[in-house]
């Protein structure tokens, strides 16, 4: 998500507006969270990229989840 983010010179404040708070958005870049998949939906949006692509490659990192 973020190297798409990065792609289009995007800061995570304008991806996350109007969707989750900005800390929250970085804290889903990274790993932290696993957002439901309408908000997946609504970044995908923003990102210009397909809905199922956010949703079938978030996958949470095993070695984040120990």
């Amino acid at each position: 998500m973020a190297m798409i983010r990065r792609s289009l010179g995007v800061s995570q404040e304008w991806v996350a507006k109007g969707i989750v708070s900005r800390s929250h958005y970085s804290n889903i870049e990274n790993g932290r969270y696993m957002p439901a998949p309408d908000v997946l939906e609504l970044i995908a949006k923003k990102l210009n990229v397909p809905d199922k692509y956010l949703i079938e490659h978030n996958v949470p990192d095993r070695k984040l989840c120990r």
